[in-house]
């Protein structure tokens, strides 16, 4: 028989599990109040991304019945100056038959012209018209053209010693013709003077320059009155004048004007003139 194998049993020990210690329970704290929702800004766009400058917007206050202030003397000045100078731009720009038809429908615009010109040339230090009278009133026995004459001045002044012929758009009283200068009743050949102070206005100025060759007597003088910076050349254009048929003998600046004079040196115009006063 197999021999029992003898175990020696130990006895253990009972031990009491250790108590643990609880912690003191800590004192809740009061919960904040929930934060409220708050919506999420939309998404910026890249051109919302972009700066933008700030637009000061300024309220103006309008006060009932408020009066313009009235026109200083230096305003007015500059205001007159610069109608002028736009209906003389508006005038070389068109030509003289379609001026012409515009201001015998509206011969305000005539009148209103003119006024701005007396308000003009009283500050000029010479005036055109006035050399025109000084020159004339030492001669005698002249029959003379005064084209694009305005007021009929020179004839006012002159009548005395010489007979006067006064052409212009609109009659502004009776010494005036009214017509366009292109085409005057005058016969041929009659003139001994031919006068263009300030008048060479209009697209086809040159032929003004051909009906005083018609109009003038062989040998008779051209008088051309212009202000210098309509010139390109004075020199040059007033060579050119012989493809109208005059040789010039005298190219004088004056202040701000230019005096041509020529003679009528041809019984007739053999080429097309070609005058400009700018190339």
């Amino acid at each position: 028989m197999a021999r029992e194998s003898k175990v020696k049993k130990t006895s253990k020990k009972k031990t009491k599990p250790k108590e643990i210690k609880k912690r003191p329970e800590a004192k809740k704290r009061p919960r904040p109040p929930p934060i409220p929702k708050q919506p999420c800004p939309p998404k910026k766009n890249r051109r919302d991304l972009e700066t933008k400058p700030k637009v000061r917007h300024i309220k103006i206050h309008k006060t009932a019945n408020a009066e313009p202030k009235p026109e200083s003397s230096e305003q007015k000045r500059q205001r007159q100056a610069s109608e002028f100078s736009v209906m003389n731009n508006r005038w070389n720009c068109s030509r003289s038959q379609t001026v012409s038809d515009r201001l015998k429908k509206d011969p305000k615009e005539w009148e209103n012209y003119h006024d701005l010109y007396r308000q003009a040339r009283a500050k000029w230090p010479i005036t055109p018209y006035k050399e025109m009278i000084d020159w004339a009133q030492k001669r005698k026995h002249l029959i003379i053209g005064d084209f694009g004459c305005g007021e009929a001045l020179l004839s006012a002044h002159i009548s005395e010693y010489h007979t006067v012929y006064s052409f212009d758009h609109v009659a502004i009283n009776e010494r005036v013709i009214a017509t366009d200068i292109v085409s005057t009743p005058l016969e041929d050949n009659c003139l001994d003077i031919a006068i263009f102070s300030l008048a060479l206005m209009g697209t086809n100025f040159s032929d003004y320059l051909k009906e005083a060759f018609r109009t003038l007597k062989l040998d008779g003088q051209l008088h051309i009155w212009e202000a210098t910076n309509r010139f390109d050349n004075a020199e040059r254009f007033a060579a050119d004048l012989i493809h109208l048929g005059f040789k010039t003998f005298s190219v004088e600046q004056k202040d701000v004007f230019t005096h041509i004079m020529a003679l009528k040196t041809k019984e007739r115009i053999e080429e097309e003139p070609v005058v400009r006063f700018k190339i």
